[in-house]
């Protein structure tokens, strides 16, 4: 009888001695969890990431905010902002086509005032979406001006990549060679006015 009682209390404290399993796999998944923690915060973000978050902060929609909030404009959102504009102006009486462009798009119409139904539509928040996803489309890397440089160059237009004229010639440079170019020279600065690193073929 005595060596049962004194044994009992010896084998209790023997088992609350011991922890718990889930406390063993939750020391175990510490470290895991915080190198885990380590290699997101380690990953390099795009460059347009910081540009499009910000977006955020003036957005005057749950549209425009749920495409800002992660960084990134995906096809899928652009298409929704470019459906946005259609149907905007299709409730004042102008229907707009979406035409291609190097895998962007354009609206036209043959409305007699679909200029200023387009300034009214694509505005706010699908504009800047537009905007943001189209200027990422065409210069994935923030090169600025020497991205269109350097297509035109590749294209065989006598313009310099690496020494650009000074800033705000970039518009003039495309005016002059749409204007000057046959149809053949046209389609290649249209490419790289739209797409100037072959996006759209790839």
């Amino acid at each position: 009888m005595t060596s049962t009682t004194q044994s009992e209390p010896v084998e209790a404290t023997a088992r609350t001695r011991r922890p718990p399993r889930w406390i063993w796999a939750s020391l175990l998944l510490l470290p895991i969890l915080a190198l885990s923690g380590l290699v997101h915060r380690a990953t390099p973000s795009g460059p347009w990431e910081p540009i499009i978050s910000k977006a955020e902060e003036t957005a005057r929609s749950p549209f425009g905010r749920a495409v800002f909030a992660d960084g990134s404009i995906t096809r899928d959102e652009y298409a929704q902002a470019n459906n946005r504009v259609v149907d905007c102006a299709r409730a004042k009486g102008v229907t707009f086509h979406l035409e291609d462009r190097y895998g962007l798009v354009i609206f036209s119409s043959a409305g007699s005032n679909e200029a200023a139904t387009l300034d009214e539509c694509e505005s706010g928040d699908p504009a800047a979406v537009r905007s943001l996803y189209e200027e990422q489309y065409k210069d994935p890397r923030r090169e600025g001006d020497v991205v269109y440089y350097r297509c035109l160059e590749g294209a065989g237009f006598p313009v310099a990549a690496s020494d650009p004229p000074r800033a705000g010639s970039l518009d003039a440079v495309f005016d002059k060679l749409l204007d000057q170019g046959g149809p053949g020279a046209f389609a290649k600065v249209e490419r790289c006015l739209y797409d100037p690193t072959g996006a759209s073929r790839q």
